[in-house]
């Protein structure tokens, strides 16, 4: 089984391409930090997201952009976080930036967590508008924290 990347939602510009989650330049990066070649031609985000998406579930865990209220952000995510953890037993699951580690129990980026029979990892989202890839080694570790969740997966799912 294919390790799930989850998002939070689609982003404000982004309710056009629900049904496609974590595409455009987000889903460009993941490919990148995951070190999947994109396909040598199609669209300008389509040469990345399709890879990525033959490696990956890619999910946001609110299917509309719920605008920028955040007490309402935070209580829609909770909601909607307490209805899918159960359906993650089994599953390796990367988790973008802190609001969703936080609902997670995931305390730090990087660091694996069992919960429910999940295993969890965070890292920084992978917006340009985030300051953590400017480091080296951030890239570096969200880098091999996508690899081995494609290799935890790989593992599960032979010894599962």
């Amino acid at each position: 089984m294919k390790p799930i990347i989850l998002g939070e939602s689609p982003n404000a510009n982004g309710d056009r391409y629900y049904m496609f989650p974590l595409s455009g330049p987000i889903g460009q990066r993941l490919c990148t930090l995951a070190g999947i070649t994109p396909e040598s031609k199609g669209t300008q985000y389509g040469k990345y997201y399709w890879p990525l998406m033959r490696r990956f579930e890619l999910w946001n865990l609110l299917e509309r952009y719920s605008g920028p209220d955040v007490p309402v952000v935070a209580s829609l995510l909770t909601e909607a976080w307490g209805a899918l953890a159960p359906q993650l037993s089994g599953r390796v699951v990367v988790l973008l930036g802190r609001r969703l580690a936080g609902l997670a129990g995931v305390e730090d980026f990087f660091v694996w967590r069992k919960e429910g029979g999940a295993r969890l990892v965070a890292i920084p989202h992978p917006s340009a508008l985030s300051g953590y890839y400017n480091s080296t080694e951030m890239w570096d570790s969200a880098a091999h924290t996508l690899q081995d969740a494609l290799a935890l997966a790989t593992e599960t799912s032979v010894s599962g």
